[in-house]
């Protein structure tokens, strides 16, 4: 089937599992997406001479119609104008990914925090599969811009609520970096379990110890792995959980999680 007798049935699909988007929107978001996988680049001239070649139209003219779409409501032509306001697809874009799901009823969510050159940070949810993240929910920071990230991925987190079948279980992961008691709470507060990673510094008092002492001291070598439920600290927040320690072969430091799931559990999921 050619892609031209294709590209409509895509729009379709777009359309049918974006609700939020209008059909002029849900037309340029399958075309765009569409011409994506077919030339594996995002770049919009690219794109659009793709698109061009298949659609047999004024590359000029398609260019501009990309381009428009990614405009503020304000910026476009036409009266009855609106723009693409994305934060409201994130919960549709998870319930089509986990439609046609297969096994069982368990998903991993990963936070993640990335740098594009000096411009942007990225904040993003994605879902973790076969070795691949597919973004679910971002929001974009200008790069080094003060502030704490606290009320973006609390937003990013309060999208997806409803998204995901209650009876299945979440696991949400993220790397050291954004590991904070408020996170651990908002995760929890959604029905869905963290398994964050924390600094090998952070304090740990395990059960039955009268004294705190850092995570990291509890595996000193290689091939090595502990588990255990305690209060851990930071900042002067105590949290109370499962710790996870691990320092795998071939890898320069331990690693170290936290997650309200028991110790069965937990080393279950990793």
């Amino acid at each position: 089937m050619s892609s031209l007798s294709t590209i409509p049935q895509w729009q379709g699909e777009v359309q049918k599992h974006l609700p939020s988007l209008s059909l002029p929107q849900a037309r340029v978001v399958g075309l765009w997406s569409y011409a994506m996988v077919f030339t594996k680049s995002s770049g919009i001239t690219q794109v659009s001479n793709w698109l061009a070649n298949v659609l047999q139209c004024p590359r000029g003219r398609l260019r501009q119609r990309l381009r428009e779409a990614e405009y503020e409501a304000s910026a476009k032509r036409g009266a009855r104008r609106r723009e693409v306001k994305v934060e409201e697809c994130f919960a549709d874009l998870l319930r089509w990914v986990i439609q046609n799901w297969q096994g069982k009823h368990e998903l991993a969510l990963a936070l993640d925090a990335t740098t594009l050159g000096e411009r942007f940070t990225v904040l993003s949810i994605s879902v973790v599969y076969r070795g691949c993240a597919i973004p679910v929910a971002w929001h974009f920071l200008r790069a080094k811009e003060a502030g704490s990230w606290q009320e973006p991925l609390e937003a990013l987190l309060q999208s997806l609520q409803g998204a995901i079948p209650v009876d299945w279980k979440v696991l949400v992961m993220a790397d050291r970096g954004l590991y904070a008691p408020w996170l651990y709470r908002a995760i929890q507060r959604l029905g869905w379990h963290p398994m964050l990673r924390v600094k090998e510094g952070m304090s740990l008092r395990a059960v039955g110890e009268e004294t705190f002492r850092p995570i990291g001291e509890r595996v000193v070598r290689h091939g090595r792995r502990w588990s255990g439920r305690g209060v851990w600290s930071e900042q002067g927040t105590p949290r109370e959980g499962t710790v996870l320690v691990r320092w795998e072969r071939g890898y320069d430091e331990e690693l170290a999680v936290v997650t309200d799931l028991s110790g069965e559990e937990a080393e279950g999921a990793w």
